[in-house]
């Protein structure tokens, strides 16, 4: 059991995105608190010629000691995603098997446990840079040249995911393939924030003091395209699946 978070802000909403993200961070610490970790898009400077870029700060320490890690994201970033990690495969001393994880352009979250992931990895004829099962999840994302929704129900086990792609980084991706739960809810300002749950999720905005204005849990089999917090696309996984891995 781990804990995911973040958000996806419209160009209305003002708030401070360390100190949100570090209120979803404690309260899902819950779900562990034996590595934290956070990504982010550092937004464009045009000033100064510098492009959005993806920025990870990731430790083997519990939420409530991440503070010194987060301190490099800006106040003023708009799509951040989060982690807590209860350590089940991989030691967490090894930060390569803490979230978030990087493979390729995608950079990703994951609740749940994979148990094709050798397959995966087969499949595509790649070495693992951890020993976690949730990287299989990250490879495929990136190596695939299909839409999500027909590849991520090749995953066998319990996944409800968020990632940032750096091919477009003006979108956040969430999924929740199967098992493993995921709440989404939004403000009235149209930005989009998400938990593991429910409760999680309107305790950390009611400590934050962003107002929802509607919360639900996501059915399984579904895929969100989150862009300026608006959902951006909606879709069920595996309608129009493509066979990638064989289990």
């Amino acid at each position: 059991m781990c804990g995911i978070a973040g958000f996806c802000l419209s160009a209305d909403e003002h708030i401070n995105a360390r100190k949100v993200s570090m209120a979803l961070l404690k309260q899902i610490k819950s779900r562990g608190t034996d590595a934290t970790g956070a990504a982010w898009v550092t937004p464009a400077v045009k000033d100064r010629g510098t492009k959005a870029t993806i920025a990870v700060s990731k430790a083997p320490v519990p939420a409530t000691l991440f503070d010194p890690y987060i301190a490099k994201m800006p106040a003023k970033a708009r799509r951040v995603i989060l982690h807590t990690r209860y350590a089940t495969q991989g030691s967490p001393l090894n930060n390569l098997n803490n979230h978030p994880i990087v493979s390729g352009k995608i950079v990703g979250v994951h609740n749940g446990h994979l148990s094709n992931d050798d397959d995966v990895f087969s499949y595509f004829s790649e070495a693992r840079k951890g020993q976690v099962d949730s990287e299989a999840a990250f490879a495929l994302l990136n190596r695939t040249t299909f839409h999500p929704t027909q590849v991520l129900d090749s995953l066998d086990g319990r996944a409800a995911l968020a990632w940032l792609d750096s091919r477009d980084k003006r979108d956040l991706h969430l999924a929740r393939v199967s098992g493993s739960p995921l709440a989404i809810g939004g403000t009235a300002k149209g930005s989009l924030f998400f938990a593991s749950t429910l409760p999680l999720l309107a305790a950390a905005c009611a400590e934050a003091k962003v107002q929802l204005a509607w919360i639900e849990e996501l059915d399984e089999g579904t895929y969100l395209r989150i862009r300026n917090g608006e959902i951006a696309e909606f879709e069920s996984i595996g309608e129009s699946k493509k066979t990638l891995v064989a289990v």
